[in-house]
Order: structure tokens, then C-alpha cells, then sequence
């Protein structure tokens, strides 16, 4: 990919108007996320383990697979619903409410067989961290407004859209 092309691209994700050539192919708008993230990443930003210190995740947890969405009321439902071939393929882009991005991890546990005996290791999604980008909630903007369009050309979205008002109108 040109560097013209990628800066087009980022651009295309950080505007809010929703534009005929906006309107692309998942892949497209995954790769635009993925550029956007490996431009990001370079720059030092917070990150936060699950756990004992303070994370503010806030649900619904909205999951993006190449074009399509599904939002989850915990993350617990998130990542029983992921399968950890697709996380180590990096298929999926996940955000909390407010767009900020949720990183997984794959992780190998050791499953109780039968009477003891039998028993394996079996690999289970988790979420790892979350990475306050505020690019990101551009991202998840034209993720769920893509998909609305996908499923109805003629539904009438405010310029620009909350992301509140895309997930509502999703879950209508």
C-alpha cells in the first residue's frame, strides 16, 4: 500500500461526514482500522491491565468482525463469543461504549476431564488491556454507521453520529 493511499485512508476514518467513498468493503474499513492503529501504537499511550487497578471499561462491548457488528452486555459474553483462532488471526476490532479499544489475548487453560482423568488444555479469549485512542471512537463510528448502511441504504443518521445513537439504532 502507497503511503498516499494509507494517508487517504486515515483520513477517510477521522472524518465524521459519511460519504459515498466512505462506504467500502469491511476489509477495507478493518485494514483503515489497522493502519490507523499501527500509526497510533508508535506513540506512547496508557494502557491498563484488567485486574486490581482501576479499569473503566464501559458496556456495551461492540466487536467488529470484518463488517459485521455484535454488542454485548459484558465482557464476559464478548469473549465467550470469540474464538481464539479468530483472535490469533486478528479478525476481530473490539471497543467499549465510548470507543476505546480492547485488546485479547489467547490463553491456554487446563480443562477438568472426567473423574480427573482425561483432562487437556483447552485456549480461552480474554480481554488484555484497553488503549485509550481517541481516534478509535472514529473508528467504531464508521464500523457501526457501514453496517447500519449495509442492512438499511435509507435510515437517517445525524452528521456526525454518537455512537450511543449507532448502537441504538443497531439494537432497533
Amino acid at each position: 500500500m502507497l503511503f498516499g493511499e494509507i494517508a487517504r485512508e486515515i483520513a477517510m476514518v477521522k472524518s465524521l461526514t459519511i460519504t459515498e467513498e466512505a462506504v467500502q468493503t469491511p476489509m477495507a474499513i478493518h485494514r483503515q482500522a489497522k493502519v490507523l492503529g499501527a500509526i497510533v501504537h508508535g506513540k506512547p499511550n496508557r494502557q491498563t491491565n484488567f485486574g486490581s487497578i482501576g479499569f473503566d471499561m464501559k458496556t456495551p462491548i461492540i466487536v467488529c468482525e470484518n463488517g459485521d457488528i455484535d454488542i454485548f452486555q459484558t465482557k464476559e459474553d464478548a469473549e465467550r463469543y470469540m474464538e481464539p483462532i479468530d483472535v490469533e488471526n486478528g479478525e476481530f476490532l473490539v471497543f467499549d461504549v465510548d470507543g476505546n479499544t480492547i485488546d485479547l489475548e489467547v490463553v491456554e487453560e487446563t480443562a477438568k476431564g472426567l473423574f480427573g482423568f482425561l483432562g487437556g488444555k483447552i485456549k480461552k479469549v480474554k480481554f488484555k488491556s484497553e488503549r485509550f485512542i481517541p481516534e478509535n471512537a472514529d473508528v467504531l463510528r464508521v464500523h457501526l454507521t457501514n453496517f447500519l448502511l449495509k442492512l438499511n441504504p435509507d435510515i437517517e443518521l445525524s452528521n456526525p453520529a454518537s455512537i450511543k445513537e449507532l448502537i441504538e439504532k443497531k439494537t432497533r
